[in-house]
């Protein structure tokens, strides 16, 4: 268990501005389908705090920590699912049941979780554990409930502070085209008596009321309120923690709370730091509006140190301290970096400046190009002997979401990743250790029309990697485009009766450009059985019974080869074209593959998506996309040299071409990309 809090009676309270940065990564690309129906609300955007440097000391530097291995996919959407908004959407909790099964948690507004013999062994249970109850009333704080902060001393009986949200926009309309404004949050307490099978509010709402600011609901006054917990530690002293963000009201005012409990049944019996103890006492702010907005607003604690980061809070048994791992952004190198960092604390209320783990693309620091952004970062160390996985060690594991991206657009595609990592005694052996790799690309015309591609694998801390395989391939920025499958994979909503496949340029989308692609053939496929439910995939009856509007020109051409015909699409900018190609019966809640064999056109990029659409009498309920845009072609491999350099020849057509060369990883080392553009005469 951790170790005794011996909480201070002072703290320093420091200004959090605000800026946003574009950061950069190296992640392997994401290939799953992009979803354009509106996602499950993401957090308001967290501002950094300003660039304070650390005063100068004598202690000897804190221990670094480093990543490991290659990533390790816990959750794949596309595949895992149990309907199409099962998503991870919060930081993974993980307990011990009174039987011995781990049970890790990653919830939703419809609660689900893994579970297994270990942290290591959990899978999907499509069991519903928990429900929101989308009460209107803002103040019955019974809206949309997400299990956050789980605790049990059994494995039988376990408690779940819940990050709530009321959504003003869902209910009674909202004064701003942006939605946060009518964001509330507060925070709530469920229970299980089943050893985790089921949650429900630990009171009849709104008596189940944990924390928030004590101010009500307001139209257009958010997003404000207490949200995205901690999970929970218990000090041997009997107190149980959690640190908690807070958004204040018609400001941009962001800080942390640290809260405490003695009795995790009751929901009123958390205190918050108010600056010098804890002494303050949370008000429901529809019981209680005659309540000082002073004396019942917690106190910041973390400062600039922390910089927000909040999500994981564990006691580390090899360095005998508080740790926290979570988002935030700080200036290094001249620069502002966002990403994953973490911090020490030997008391919880004073810690140590924010270290730097890894730069990666957050949804409020995406840049064009990135293919993924990540949220919830969470540390578990499966060896915890602590029910709740309270503790950590000298190796452990982060566990991520990751948002698959297409465009930018953040859809319901969400993976939950892990990547093991470790504590190193200093910054160079961790960078030694690491095994995140970098890779560089350059292509320059050699002769008689040959492309010198050429390159290198490093690691993260500049040393070669031999012997590795660095897949090449060429997209050309001109012509027809390349004969490629588009595939779209993941599971039809449990009320799905029917899928249209089609396409969308200039429309319905926010896209604009001119099109050119021809589609040959259309399919889908459920796993459960091989056959290809559309009734003429390759045309075979030209356009007839064909669902077709807009103004582009639309024609039917003989195929390039085999039966069937190919479908053209030509669309200048503004044209508005679109189709439904094929209706499909479908199985509700069923795992399937969509494809749409195409030449797409380089010019078509950013000009509008092939499309499945399910539906039942009541209209459109999922939408599922892939852009337009022209496929690469792989033209061959390389192998990394002693010094991890690589060089490849190849002799195209002539035209503009964008080069890719991909390492795909290995049981050490993670992927690494890099891209390269070249004219040929």
């Amino acid at each position: 268990m951790p170790m005794p809090l011996a909480i201070q009676s002072t703290m320093r309270t420091i200004a959090i501005a605000a800026s946003v940065l574009l950061a950069a990564c190296s992640f392997p690309a994401a290939t799953q389908p992009a979803v354009s129906t509106p996602a499950p609300t993401l957090s308001p955007e967290p501002t950094p705090a300003p660039d304070i440097p650390p005063a100068d000391t004598d202690t000897p530097p804190d221990p670094s920590l480093a990543v490991i291995g290659p990533p390790q996919v816990v959750f794949d959407w596309s595949s895992d699912s149990c309907e199409p908004e099962d998503i991870p959407d919060l930081p993974v909790r993980a307990f011990r049941d009174a039987d011995g099964l781990v049970h890790l948690v990653s919830a939703h507004i419809r609660g689900r979780a893994f579970v297994g013999q270990s942290l290591d062994a959990v899978e999907r249970d499509c069991r519903v554990i928990s429900e929101s109850g989308h009460d209107p009333d803002p103040g019955r704080f019974n809206d949309s409930e997400w299990l956050s902060s789980l605790y049990t001393e059994d494995g039988r009986t376990i408690y779940a502070v819940q990050h709530h949200e009321y959504h003003g926009w869902e209910h009674e309309g909202c004064p701003s085209e942006d939605i946060f404004t009518c964001w509330y949050n507060t925070l709530t307490l469920a229970v299980s008596t089943d050893g985790g099978r089921s949650f429900i509010d630990a009171a009849p709402p709104p008596n189940h009321f944990v924390a928030g600011l004590p101010i009500p609901y307001e139209a257009g006054a958010g997003p404000y309120g207490l949200l995205e917990a901690s999970n929970i530690i218990k000090g041997p002293e009997g107190f149980y923690y959690l640190m908690v963000r807070a958004d204040g009201y018609r400001s941009t005012d962001q800080w942390l709370c640290l809260l405490r409990s003695d009795d995790l049944s009751d929901p009123a019996s958390w205190r918050a730091w108010d600056g010098d103890s804890f002494n303050m006492v949370f008000v429901d702010p529809y019981r209680q509006p005659e309540a000082l907005r002073e004396a019942h607003t917690c106190a910041p604690v973390g400062g600039d140190e922390l910089g927000l980061m909040n999500t994981s809070l564990t006691y580390n048994t090899f360095l005998e301290r508080f740790l926290m791992v979570g988002l935030s952004a700080d200036h290094l190198d001249g620069r502002e970096v966002w990403g994953i960092y973490y911090a020490f604390s030997d008391d919880l209320l004073n810690w140590s400046r924010r270290r730097l783990l890894w730069e990666v693309p957050l949804p409020w620091s995406y840049q064009p190009g990135d293919r993924f952004t990540i949220l919830y970062p969470s540390l578990l160390d499966p060896d915890s002997p602590s029910l709740n996985f309270e503790t950590t060690g000298e190796q452990n594991y982060l566990y991520f979401t990751r948002f698959n991206l297409q465009d930018g657009v953040s859809p319901l595609d969400r993976d939950l990743i892990r990547i093991p990592v470790a504590f190193f005694a200093s910054e160079s052996e961790a960078q030694a250790a690491d095994a995140r790799t970098a890779l560089t690309l350059e292509s320059q015309a050699g002769a008689e029309g040959r492309v010198l591609l050429q390159g290198r694998l490093s690691t993260y801390g500049g040393q070669p990697v031999a012997g590795a395989a660095i897949e090449l391939a060429a997209t050309g920025l001109g012509g027809p485009g390349t004969l490629s499958e588009y595939q779209l994979r993941a599971v039809s909503p449990p009320e799905a009766q029917n899928a249209l496949i089609g396409y969308r340029v200039n429309t319905e989308c926010d896209c604009s450009g001119e099109a050119d692609f021809t589609i040959f053939e259309i399919g889908y496929r459920e796993d459960s059985r091989a056959d290809n439910l559309v009734p003429d995939p390759a045309f075979e009856l030209g356009l007839d019974g064909l669902e077709i509007w807009g103004e582009a020109a639309v024609e039917s051409i003989p195929a390039e080869n085999g039966s069937g015909n190919g479908l053209r699409v030509q669309a200048e900018e503004g044209q508005v074209a679109g189709a439904h190609l094929a209706v499909v019966p479908v199985s509700p809640g069923a795992a399937f593959t969509a494809t749409i064999t195409a030449r797409v056109a380089p010019r078509s990029a950013g000009s509008g998506y092939f499309v499945v659409i399910f539906t039942n009498l009541e209209g459109e309920i999922l939408r599922l996309t892939t852009d337009l845009a022209p496929a690469p072609v792989p033209v061959g491999s390389s192998i990394s040299d002693p010094d991890g350099n690589f060089v490849f020849e190849w002799v195209p057509e002539a035209g503009d071409f964008t080069f890719t060369a991909r390492f795909l990883g290995s049981n050490g080392r993670w992927p690494a990309l890099a891209e390269s553009e070249i004219r040929i005469p």
